[in-house]
């Protein structure tokens, strides 16, 4: 089970996730990201407060999406990670690939 909230603000897009990452969702993540991209909304934070697994295929749908929005001149961080995601992040070293924030405002004027 995946939920995913979009919405913006300030020209930076905002989808929130909660729930799991895995075979069964990452279409569906997939889709929604690259259908904001493909609307030209290509600054994008990801809210993963309440994500509480993402599998390895998950992670590479995730840089994939990454390299994407960069292709287009965009960005796609990351913010509100919590515990054994930012673990993994870490102990993938994705988090020397993701912009990562603890702070959402942070985040949101980090593309100003």
């Amino acid at each position: 089970m995946i939920e995913l909230n979009t919405s913006s603000r300030d020209n930076v897009a905002i989808v929130g996730i909660a729930g799991r990452i895995i075979y069964e969702t990452e279409n569906e993540f997939r889709n929604t990201i690259l259908g904001l991209i493909d609307e030209d909304k290509i600054n994008i934070v990801l809210v993963l407060e309440k994500l509480s697994y993402i599998n390895s295929s998950g992670l590479g749908i995730l840089i994939n999406l990454l390299k994407i929005a960069q292709k287009k001149g965009g960005d796609i961080k990351l913010t509100k990670l919590q515990g054994e995601i930012r673990e993994l992040f870490s102990i993938t070293s994705l988090d020397q690939v993701f912009s990562i924030y603890d702070d959402f405002d942070e985040a949101i004027e980090s593309y100003s």
